[in-house]
């Protein structure tokens, strides 16, 4: 069988003989994103590391998927605020929760 670039995530199916999730298009290509989203919040980490050396992983990793959490709760969010001003609150909130100094986040 030739290389799946997700074959590590997918299984042979639940039974012996059974489906595989290989063999559901949707299912290969939802497993592609979570993949990128991994491989995007792991390099978010790794920036934040090298910029706080005394922040552990641990706590990269919460402030990370706090700030992405942030940003995607007002997704769902009818905001008063125009475009401008929700990008400049917003582009705050997540600079504070991934501790840029004040100077940056302007």
């Amino acid at each position: 069988m030739a290389e799946d670039p997700i074959s590590d995530l997918l299984g042979d199916g639940p039974e012996p003989g059974g489906p595989s999730l290989r063999s559901c298009t949707a299912c290969h290509g939802v497993l592609l994103q979570r993949r990128k989203r991994r491989r995007s919040v792991d390099l978010w980490i790794d920036l934040l590391l090298m910029a706080h050396p005394d922040v552990t992983p641990q706590q990269a990793r919460l402030r990370v998927h706090a700030a992405i959490s942030a940003i995607h709760s007002v997704l769902l969010y009818h905001s008063p605020l125009d475009a401008d001003e929700l990008t400049v609150r917003l582009g705050s909130v997540a600079g504070g929760i991934l501790l840029l100094p004040p100077d940056e986040l302007a």
